[in-house]
């Protein structure tokens, strides 16, 4: 358990931005295709579990300071930190040999995102602004590795929304680590924020975030209805901004779809509606 633990398998929902452009392209259940966007995802999965390892080793003094971190393998010592070097090693190797054999086409995003992950976890996360952006950017190339791995063109409306729905993510994130730290020094970087700041950045970003995606439905997409599907990222927005500003439940974006049944149900819903008037 410790060594799942250690590799955060519930934060590999995120990669499932890799099958967006695939979604989109009206081709998820072309087998080659659907075939070649799971392999881009398991590659990602394993490089993005390596680069939680290294964070956790780097980061191991302070997360022992945190409510929740602190228990993680690592900062609580059921696992010692040249056993988790040689589980990172592990990691890439495997990433590397499905990104080599299988999906080669990923490989220049996969290397971008992998130095920036390092250039992150070493430096830029205690950089205000700056750790915000790099963290939303790297949704942007799971969407960009997903559409190399399928050689599908993607939409820049479909960036954009993707950049700012990342913004709206993340920012919440900050906010909610913020309200847990309660002040004690677990990140650097979030005594440099404040939550009034905060506020101001999602309110930002998710108006930009919902104008981009309804000019997307509207200009893009090839069915006029595809623009009532504003009802659905509305509820889940709204939802998000609501548990945001009434606590810190945001903490943990990648598990509050499963865990909010509003949420969940917006997900689903946005989901099925967009197959409906897609395929």
């Amino acid at each position: 358990m410790r060594y799942l633990l250690l590799l955060r398998p519930h934060n590999w929902i995120k990669n499932f931005f890799i099958f967006v452009p695939l979604f989109f392209a009206q081709a998820i259940f072309t087998p080659e295709l659907l075939t070649l966007a799971t392999y881009a995802f398991l590659a990602f999965s394993a490089l993005a579990s390596c680069i939680y390892v290294i964070n956790d080793i780097v980061d191991i003094e302070r997360d022992r300071l945190h409510p929740k971190k602190k228990h993680r393998p690592l900062a609580a010592g059921l696992i010692s930190p040249a056993l988790g070097w040689l589980i990172a090693l592990a990691l890439l190797l495997i990433a590397t040999a499905l990104i080599v054999f299988i999906v080669p086409a990923i490989l220049p995003v996969m290397l971008v995102y992998f130095i920036a992950n390092l250039a992150y976890s070493f430096y830029f996360k205690q950089v205000p602004i700056v750790d915000i952006l790099m963290v939303a950017g790297f949704y942007v190339l799971r969407v960009s590795a997903g559409a190399l791995a399928v050689d599908v063109q993607i939409s820049g409306w479909l960036l954009l929304a993707t950049i700012f729905v990342a913004l709206f993510l993340v920012i919440g994130k900050r906010k909610a680590e913020l309200i847990a730290s309660d002040g004690k020094d677990t990140r650097a970087v979030l005594q440099q924020y404040t939550p009034e700041f905060l506020n101001l950045l999602m309110s930002m970003s998710v108006v930009m975030m919902l104008v981009i995606y309804s000019v997307y439905t509207v200009l893009v997409l090839s069915s006029h209805r595809g623009v009532y599907s504003i009802f659905f990222v509305l509820l889940g927005v709204f939802r998000y901004l609501y548990l945001s500003y009434n606590g810190n439940e945001t903490e943990q974006p990648e598990q509050i779809i499963f865990s909010d049944f509003w949420i969940f149900i917006s997900a689903i819903g946005w989901i099925a509606f967009m197959y409906a008037v897609l395929y």
